[in-house]
């Protein structure tokens, strides 16, 4: 029986995935993320390529990193607009993507999380990981503890090449700067630079060159 106060709050719904914020009163907000089951995902899905498998693999990667991210509560079939799917959930984390945050955000508080993205770059190589879709919106800043969550682990992977995955992390990290999503944002090189020496200050000299020429490549405006 469905709770009749419930708040329900549709984040995506499209291409057959949905993610959606549930919270019933007395419990803790969750997080749900539907996949509908169509031949191919069901081949994915029991073979351990699909999406909620690599969600649940990374989240793991992550935590084992010392890098919070929720933790998945479960993975099952269910049902939704009358369609089979399988449902993935997790803890919900009240804030705003890093994104949004650096747009309202300047002095101490905007350096204090370019240090900390940093770290999370430095953290991921150290354990010969890498995060290909480390960007600011997959970043939430939760409400109360400024603390920086990751938010979705599927692009997490092992690499060993350290130098490859510091590059590209920070080149993702990035690319929504690059892009102008973020505004007219003070200081930006200034944050550049945070992130760089907080994800290279425990890399060795010899990695920190080669990064530092690969990102070099990559024209900034």
């Amino acid at each position: 029986m469905q709770h009749e106060n419930v708040t329900t709050h549709v984040l995506k719904d499209e291409g057959g995935r949905a993610v959606w914020m549930s919270h019933v009163p007395g419990s803790i907000p969750l997080t749900f993320k539907s996949w509908v089951l169509t031949p191919w995902f069901l081949f994915k899905f029991i073979i351990g390529i699909a999406q909620p498998w690599r969600h649940l693999r990374g989240a793991g990667r992550l935590r084992r990193a010392g890098i919070p991210t929720p933790r998945v509560a479960f993975i099952r079939p269910g049902w939704r607009r009358r369609r089979p799917v399988i449902l993935l959930v997790m803890p919900y984390v009240e804030g705003v993507t890093a994104l949004d945050h650096l747009r309202i955000v300047e002095g101490s508080p905007a350096v204090d999380l370019a240090k900390q993205l940093g770290r999370y770059v430095s953290m991921l190589a150290e354990a010969d990981l890498r995060h290909r879709d480390f960007k600011l919106t997959n970043v939430v800043i939760e409400t109360g503890t400024d603390h920086p969550w990751l938010i979705d682990p599927v692009g997490v992977v092992r690499d060993r090449d350290r130098i490859t995955s510091l590059a590209t992390m920070l080149d993702r990290l990035d690319v929504e700067i690059r892009e102008g999503h973020v505004g007219e944002l003070r200081d930006v090189e200034r944050l550049r630079r945070i992130i760089l020496k907080a994800a290279l200050v425990s890399a060795p000299s010899s990695v920190r060159r080669a990064v530092l020429q690969r990102l070099r490549t990559h024209p900034r405006p």
